[in-house]
C-alpha cells in the first residue's frame, strides 16, 4: 500500500519514513502543501494521506478541505499529525475532513494501529465501490425493458429498464394500453395485430425490420421487440421484451467516428489484399482520399522489399493466426516511405481482415539515434586511453572499458561480476574496497594519484572515483576515471630539474660589471628554451684592462647549456694561467674537442681591452663583432679563425692590435638576434642592430641593451626567436 508523507520539518519526515518502510508501506514522502495536493491530484494517488497540519503552500487541513469539496468513491483517508493537542484543534481537523487525528510526539505502535485502521477502511471503500460499479454497469448497460401485455391490451408489468425507455415515471404504464407505446399512424393497425396474435400465439422475434416505439414526450425510439405469450386456459398475456437500440444506432455512429477520427490507421482488408474500409488518417498519411485508397490493392502502396513479408503475414491470418507488432514500409504519393507497426486479427471464415497500425517512422529514427549515440559512446569508452569502469554496491564490476580489459581484467565481458580482488594486489585490492566503501557511504567524490604496477614498470593514475545514483536519489553504484600521467609526471619532474638547472645557469652569467677604469659594460642572454646554449663572461685582468668572452653553442636545450658551463670553466682558469689570447683559445679548443659530441661546435669571440696603452687585442673562432668609434664610424671585426670543438690541431695566432679611446663601443652578439624574424618572414639582420647601438653611442651599455632589445621585440611582434639571443656591449669612457 501506498502512503503520502506530507511534512515539512526533515526529521519528522525521515522518521515517519523509516517506520512506514519498516511496517511494509511503500511511500510518497513531500515537505509542503502544494506538492502534496499535487500527488493528492494524480491518477494513482495514494490512497491514505499522513499530513502535517501546519506546513508551507498549503496547510494539512486546508488540504483536508478541498478533498471534501472532490466527491469519489474512494476518498482518501487522511491522519492530520500535529503538534496542536486542544480538543477545539482535534475537533476542527475533524470537521475539516481528516479521517483521524494524531499529536506529536506520536507513538509509533498508536501510529501503526491508526495507519491499520485506515487501510483496513480504504479497503472497504474501494470493495464498496466496486461492487457498487458492477452493480450499476450491469444495470445501466441491461439493454431489456421487460412488459406484460394482459389479454385486453392493458400493461400489468413494466421493469425499470421499460420505462426508462419509453421516459415514463414508475408506475405510470401499468393500467395503460400497450397503444400508448405505438406511434399514433401505427396504433389502428397494431390493435388488429395484437388481437390476431392473441388467438395464435407464437414466440417471435421482430428484429429484421424497422420498429419504433412512442416516449412519453411523443418522440419516437428504435426498438426491437420480442414476443412470448403465456399459455393458459384463457385468456392469453404476453411478455414483451424491448431493446432499445437508440444506443446501438449511436454506438454505430460513434464507433464510425472513432474509426475516421483516430490518431491511429484503422483498416479493414479481404485476404485477397483488398481494402474494404479505411479510416480518414491512414489515407491522408499516404496522400491519398479515402475512395482511391479503396481503389487499389494494398500491395500498391507497399514498399516493393516488404512486399513479400506483408504476404507472409496475411497468409497467417487467413489461418487464423494473429499479427502483433509487424513492421512493414508504405509509400505515399510523393514517394516517401512510412514504417508502420501493425497488430491484426481476422475473421477466417469472412476472409477479413481487421488491423490497427501506428506511423512509427520517428521513433524508429530516435531509437537508431540512440543505438548510434551508444556505440559512439561505447567507442569513446574504448578508444579513450582512461581506464573508466562501474561497480554494483557489492563491488562487482558491471562495466569495464577496453583500456581496463588491455590493462588488468583481461577480458571485458569476463570482468563482469568479478571484483578488485580478482585483478589486483590484496595490498591495492584493501584500498581500492575502502574507497569504494566510503564513496557508498558518504556519496562523495574522491580524486586522487595512485601507483600501480604493470607489466613495462610502475605508472602513475590520476583517478576520479564518484558515486552513481538511482531514481531515487540513492547512491546505486560506484565508477572511477583512472588516467595514465606517469608521462605528465616524468615531464614535471623534468621542468623542475629543468628549473633549478636554469636558476643554476642564471647564476653563472656575470652579476654585476667588474670595476674596471675606463669600461663600461653590459650583457644579457635571452634563452630559447628553459636552459641556454649561448655564453657571455667578462674578466678583470688589471686596473684598467678587461677581457670579454662570448660563444654560441650550436643546438638548443641542456647539451648547449652544459657545454657553456664547461667553456666558463675553462675559459676563466686560462684567463689566469695564460697570458696570451691565440694560447688561450687553442687550449680551450683542444679541450672541447676532447669533450664535445660530433657535429657540435662552438663559435667563440674573445677580446682584451687595454685601456691603459688604448690597444684591443681579439680572436675569431667562427664569430665576429662590430667597433663603432666615438665618431660613429662602424669596423667590422671579422672572424679570425675556425669555430672550436672541431679540429683540435688547428692553430690561432694573433693578428695585432687595434686602438681604441674613449667613446668607442664593442658590439658583440650572437646569430640569434640577427636571425630574428618578423611576423612577414623577414630578417631583423646585423645591420639594423648596428644602426640601433651607433644611434645610441652615447649612451650607457645598459641604456643601449635595452633599446637593441626594444627593437628586436617591436620587430618581431613579441613572436618567440628561432634561437638563443645574447649580446654584449663594452664602452671606453676613460
Amino acid at each position: 500500500m501506498k502512503i503520502l508523507i506530507a511534512e515539512d520539518e526533515l526529521i519528522s519526515r525521515k522518521l515517519l519514513e523509516g517506520l512506514l518502510h519498516d511496517w511494509g508501506y511503500e511511500t510518497i514522502t513531500v515537505g509542503d502543501g502544494r506538492e502534496a495536493w499535487r500527488v493528492l491530484q494524480e491518477d494513482e494517488a495514494p490512497p491514505l494521506a499522513i499530513l502535517d497540519w501546519a506546513m508551507p503552500g498549503i496547510h494539512g487541513i486546508e488540504i483536508c478541505q478541498r478533498l471534501r469539496l472532490k466527491p469519489t468513491p474512494t476518498p482518501t483517508y487522511v491522519i492530520l499529525l500535529t503538534g496542536r493537542t486542544r480538543k477545539i484543534d482535534v475537533v476542527a481537523g475533524l470537521e475539516a475532513g481528516a479521517n483521524d487525528y494524531i499529536a506529536k510526539p506520536f507513538d509509533p505502535e498508536e501510529l501503526r494501529a491508526r495507519i491499520q485502521v485506515g487501510r483496513t477502511v480504504t479497503t472497504l471503500q474501494r470493495n464498496v465501490a466496486q461492487r457498487m460499479r458492477e452493480f450499476q454497469d450491469y444495470v445501466e448497460d441491461a439493454p431489456l425493458g421487460i412488459l406484460v401485455v394482459e389479454h385486453d391490451g392493458s400493461i400489468g408489468f413494466a421493469n425499470r429498464s421499460a420505462y426508462s425507455i419509453f421516459g415514463y415515471q414508475p408506475d405510470e404504464l401499468v393500467g395503460q394500453p400497450i397503444e400508448v407505446l405505438v406511434p399514433v399512424a401505427h396504433r389502428e393497425r397494431h390493435a388488429g395485430l395484437r388481437e390476431g396474435y392473441c388467438k395464435s400465439p407464437q414466440n417471435r422475434l421482430m428484429a429484421g425490420r424497422e420498429l419504433f416505439g412512442r416516449r412519453k414526450d411523443a418522440s419516437v425510439v428504435p426498438v426491437a421487440v420480442g414476443l412470448n405469450a403465456i399459455r393458459r386456459e384463457s385468456p392469453v398475456r404476453v411478455v414483451s421484451t424491448v431493446m432499445d437500440l437508440t444506443d446501438l444506432r449511436d454506438a454505430r455512429e460513434e464507433l464510425r467516428r472513432f474509426f475516421d477520427i483516430s490518431l491511429d490507421l484503422f483498416c479493414i482488408a479481404h485476404v485477397n489484399g483488398s481494402f474494404l474500409r479505411v479510416n480518414d488518417n491512414f489515407a491522408r498519411l499516404l496522400g491519398y482520399s479515402r475512395e482511391e485508397l479503396l481503389a487499389r490493392p494494398c500491395f500498391d502502396v507497399v514498399h516493393p522489399e516488404d512486399v513479400p513479408a506483408v504476404r507472409d503475414q496475411v497468409r497467417r491470418l487467413a489461418d487464423g493466426e494473429t499479427v502483433v507488432d509487424f513492421r512493414c514500409r508504405f509509400h505515399d504519393t510523393r514517394g516517401t516511405d512510412y514504417w508502420i507497426e501493425w497488430n491484426a486479427r481476422s475473421v477466417p471464415e469472412k476472409g477479413t481482415i481487421y488491423a490497427v497500425g501506428r506511423n512509427v517512422t520517428d521513433r524508429l529514427r530516435l531509437e537508431a539515434e540512440l543505438v548510434y549515440r551508444e556505440r559512439r559512446e561505447r567507442a569513446i569508452l574504448d578508444n579513450t586511453p582512461a581506464v573508466i569502469y562501474v561497480k554494483g554496491i557489492d563491488g562487482r564490476y558491471e562495466f569495464v572499458n577496453q583500456r581496463h580489459a588491455e590493462l588488468f581484467s583481461g577480458n571485458q565481458v569476463e570482468a563482469v561480476g568479478k571484483t578488485t580482488r580478482d585483478f589486483f594486489p590484496e595490498d591495492v585490492a584493501d584500498r581500492y574496497v575502502a574507497d569504494d566503501r566510503m564513496i557508498l557511504t558518504t556519496g562523495e567524490t574522491i580524486v586522487a594519484e595512485q601507483v600501480i604496477r604493470q607489466d613495462d614498470g610502475e605508472h602513475t593514475y590520476v583517478t576520479v572515483k564518484f558515486p552513481l545514483f538511482d531514481p531515487r536519489g540513492q547512491v546505486c553504484a560506484t565508477a572511477g576515471i583512472s588516467t595514465d600521467i606517469t608521462e605528465q609526471v616524468l615531464q614535471r619532474q623534468t621542468k623542475q630539474e629543468l628549473g633549478l638547472a636554469q636558476s643554476f645557469q642564471s647564476k653563472l652569467y656575470p652579476r654585476v660589471a667588474p670595476a674596471v677604469d675606463g669600461i663600461e659594460v653590459a650583457g644579457s642572454a635571452i634563452p630559447l628554451t628553459q636552459m641556454c646554449g649561448d655564453y657571455y663572461d667578462y674578466i678583470q685582468l688589471g686596473p684598467r684592462r678587461l677581457l670579454v668572452a662570448l660563444g654560441d653553442v650550436s643546438g638548443h636545450g641542456v647539451g648547449p647549456a652544459l657545454l657553456m658551463t664547461e667553456v666558463r670553466a675553462i675559459v676563466r682558469t686560462l684567463a689566469r694561467l695564460v697570458g696570451d689570447l691565440p694560447t688561450m683559445v687553442a687550449e680551450l679548443n683542444r679541450e672541447l674537442c676532447a669533450d664535445m659530441p660530433e657535429s657540435t661546435f662552438i663559435s667563440f669571440f674573445l677580446a682584451d681591452l687595454d685601456v691603459e696603452n688604448r690597444r684591443m687585442h681579439y680572436v675569431g673562432a667562427g664569430h665576429d663583432a662590430f667597433l663603432i668609434r666615438a665618431d660613429g664610424t662602424v669596423v667590422w671585426l671579422d672572424s679570425t679563425h675556425l669555430v672550436l670543438g672541431v679540429d683540435p690541431s688547428v692553430s690561432f695566432h694573433d693578428i695585432g692590435s687595434i686602438g681604441i679611446d674613449a667613446g668607442d663601443l664593442l658590439y658583440l652578439f650572437t646569430d640569434g638576434l640577427s636571425d630574428a624574424r618578423s611576423t612577414d618572414d623577414q630578417e631583423y639582420g646585423r645591420k639594423r642592430a648596428v644602426d640601433v647601438v651607433a644611434r645610441n653611442h652615447r649612451e650607457t651599455p645598459d641604456r643601449i641593451l635595452q633599446e637593441l632589445f626594444q627593437s628586436v621585440f617591436q620587430f618581431t611582434s613579441g613572436r618567440n626567436s628561432l634561437d638563443d639571443i645574447t649580446a654584449v656591449v663594452v664602452k671606453v669612457v676613460g
